[in-house]
């Protein structure tokens, strides 16, 4: 009997521990290995500063390239200098086959999702009136709000009386309970589903599970409304003579895994070739060379500095060989 208390006695003092301990980390976020004070909002550029203020001039002798996305291609982790968009213009400036003016419109925006990426199109496509739309696109794009998906009050009232039915009577929901309370339960889910998904294995629960297997089939709502918003863009595009490129931005620390992203990829890839979309697998940029150097952290899907100039080059050099489709 004194051996089975010492044992929960000891057990308890682990666990009480370790969520403390936790959670002062969380307060002072020293374990972070991943990307560093991300502000949520559009980085500021005399280009767009014009825009706002009406004094932009369109005029032939421009190259006007909108980059649209999230923390991927907004550079998260990284110096702005290195990001994407400074170092497409840099690479097209130094092109000795143009002879224009380069005017990168970089509207991304950490934490957007198609929605968000389609409003910022259209805040600013009839202004700028860009010859190239580059669209990173995050296969965590179809998660998030969007504004043809609200529930009636009603079913949202049926929602939550039969999730507090549901939280007394299951075990299923008392764990989940005890998930969403304790910060010690959320580290280790976390981080355990993290190192399994680096050897290829995915749990069947959370975020990743869900897009990967469900959250691009034709009969989920997000996915229906994220097709219907890229073909809105595409077409508009079509309108203005201006070229939509649809870039998949690969998950870096998982580039050693793409059958995770089998289902995915086909989906877009079906979608895009139906709707003549150009649309690029970013991951065929990352076919060679030192995994470890594209990516920031091993825990974290963000490419690094060397990853946008990669993204970069290669993007110019498409704008370099369509010029003149693109004038």
């Amino acid at each position: 009997m004194k051996k089975a208390l010492h044992i929960v006695v000891t057990v308890a003092i682990f666990l009480l521990v370790g969520e403390l301990l936790i959670r002062f980390n969380r307060s002072y976020d020293l374990l972070n290995d991943g990307p560093k004070g991300i502000e949520v909002k559009v980085e500021a550029s005399q280009l767009k500063a014009a825009l706002d203020a009406n004094t932009f001039t369109i005029s032939e002798n421009q190259l006007r390239i909108m980059v649209l996305g999230d923390s991927y291609i907004h550079g998260g982790g990284i110096a702005s200098k290195d990001k994407f968009s400074k170092k497409l213009k840099e690479a097209l400036l130094q092109s000795e086959q143009l002879d224009v003016s380069v005017y990168v419109l970089d509207i991304s925006r950490p934490s957007n999702n198609t929605f968000d990426n389609y409003q910022a199109f259209l805040s600013y496509q009839e202004q700028f009136k860009p010859q190239l739309v580059f669209w990173a696109y995050n296969f965590n794009d179809v998660l998030g709000d969007f504004k043809h998906r609200q529930k009636p009050k009603a079913s949202i009232e049926k929602s939550l009386k039969s999730r507090k039915i549901e939280s007394q009577r299951t075990p299923k929901a008392i764990a989940k309970q005890v998930y969403s309370k304790s910060q010690l339960a959320r580290y280790v889910s976390t981080n355990l589903q993290k190192e399994l998904k680096l050897r290829g294995f995915v749990l069947p629960v959370g975020d990743f599970h869900f897009l990967v297997n469900e959250g691009y089939n034709d009969e989920h709502l997000n996915w229906k409304h994220s097709k219907t918003i890229i073909e809105e863009v595409n077409v508009t595009c079509k309108m203005q003579s201006a070229k939509l490129m649809l870039y998949k931005m690969p998950e870096f620390n998982l580039l050693e895994r793409p059958q995770l992203f089998t289902n995915v990829n086909k989906r877009l890839e079906n979608f895009t070739k139906t709707k003549t979309i150009l649309y690029l697998n970013g991951d065929n940029d990352f076919a060679e060379g030192d995994i470890q150097q594209f990516m920031i952290s091993k825990y974290d899907g963000h490419p690094s500095a060397y990853a946008h100039k990669i993204i970069a080059d290669s993007v110019a050099k498409y704008i370099i060989n369509n010029l003149d489709k693109l004038k």
